[in-house]
């Protein structure tokens, strides 16, 4: 099909796939293109976009009619001229394989890609897969114009395990809206009171979350003054049962998930926020945090130590270590300085590298490249055939 340079991005008409949609309750990725599009929303500089689901609501069972709906979606949008590139984010197991149809459909239309990496199973997903399935999965990767990752760790990742060309690769971390330009939306600590201790994220072992359980319960913090709010879903009540068992019991909340307002809410009273991970791509929580200027204590997995820099912008423990969790909660406890030295360098952090408005701009800026591109006279590569 013929493609036409468009002279500005506001004449770029860009689908992008995204499981769940932008509802609040679709998880990391719905809610950062939710940012994203808000960003263009307030700017009047984004393209023009449409988002299509190939997932769907509810049990997987139905999500191969979602995927064929996707797909005609997708058919219609190119032959009427409205889908001038492809933004695709995938994930693993289930999303990778519908990404993958949604990649080659885009190649039969000859619709560039930008394929947009998450989760941090991904590594462990691919190299887990037989070596046929690691191949294809390669190839697809081959045909997006680009790839954005979440970090250099992920980079590496694409470059070493899928072979794909350096500059191909695009690094762009997520970014969270600054909640400082909200009206009505101050901070909301108190001085004097508990300190308050928050997780976002699901309720699981791979969050970390039986972890920071055992540490709650050491001896030299159940001698401070602190509340810990556990908000996700995931394994709500197996946790909540757990911590009915415990002395700390009366200091624990478990709200289940929670939506975008009451998350910044929880943010906004914040003292620290704790993920103790096994692995990430790079979490939404943490950004949110150093956007709230909330000191933050994670490990350091997936493209965290890119952004948390022990000591300076955040503190690292190590991966599963109940013990070192515990002491760096009760340093921070014990220590109201050192806390703030930690939020205002975060806080800094975020205004220079992790503001959506800034992400928004970027993400438009590639758009452009890419179209660009695809409107030149060289064909566009293919996925090879194993």
């Amino acid at each position: 099909m013929p493609r036409e340079q468009p002279d500005t991005v506001a004449e770029l008409h860009v689908v992008i796939l995204c499981s769940g949609g932008l509802e609040q309750q679709s998880g990391g990725v719905g809610r950062l293109m939710l940012y994203v599009v808000d960003a263009w929303r307030r700017s009047g500089g984004g393209p023009s976009y449409r988002v299509v689901d190939a997932r769907g609501p509810g049990s997987i069972i139905w999500s191969p009619f979602h995927l064929i709906k996707a797909l005609a979606q997708i058919t219609i949008a190119t032959a009427t001229g409205r889908a001038t590139l492809l933004h695709v984010n995938i994930s693993v197991r289930g999303s990778a394989i519908r990404k993958s149809v949604i990649i080659m459909a885009a190649a039969l239309l000859r619709r560039p890609v930008i394929l947009h990496l998450h989760d941090g199973h991904f590594e462990t997903f691919y190299n887990g897969l037989p070596k046929p399935g690691r191949a294809l999965l390669s190839k697809l990767f081959g045909y997006a114009s680009k790839i954005i990752v979440l970090g250099q760790h992920w980079r590496q990742v694409v470059a070493r395990d899928l072979n794909v060309p350096e500059e191909h690769i695009v690094m762009l971390y997520n970014a969270v809206p600054d909640p400082s330009k909200k009206i009505n939306k101050s901070r909301s600590r108190g001085d004097g009171g508990p300190c308050n201790i928050l997780f976002l994220g699901r309720l699981g072992p791979w969050k970390g979350v039986p972890v920071l359980l055992e540490a709650l319960q050491s001896p030299a913090l159940r001698k401070l003054q602190w509340r810990a709010t556990l908000a996700g879903d995931g394994e709500v009540e197996t946790y909540q049962a757990i911590a009915r068992e415990t002395a700390i019991s009366k200091r624990l909340d478990f709200p289940g998930w929670v939506s975008v307002d009451t998350a910044e809410g929880l943010l906004r009273r914040a003292d620290i926020l704790v993920l103790p991970s096994q692995g990430e791509g790079l979490p939404m929580s943490i950004l949110e945090a150093l956007a709230h200027k909330v000191a933050v204590i994670a490990t350091p997995v997936g493209s965290i130590p890119e952004l948390i820099e022990d000591g300076k912008t955040g503190l690292l423990i190590p991966v599963g270590d109940g013990a070192a969790l515990a002491d760096a909660i009760r340093h921070l406890i014990a220590n109201p300085d050192e806390r703030a030295r930690l939020a205002a360098a975060g806080r800094l952090l975020f205004e220079h590298e992790l503001d959506v408005d800034i992400y928004a701009r970027r993400l438009a800026d590639l758009y452009t490249e890419v179209a660009a591109d695809a409107a030149s006279p060289t064909p566009a590569r293919q996925p090879q055939a194993n």
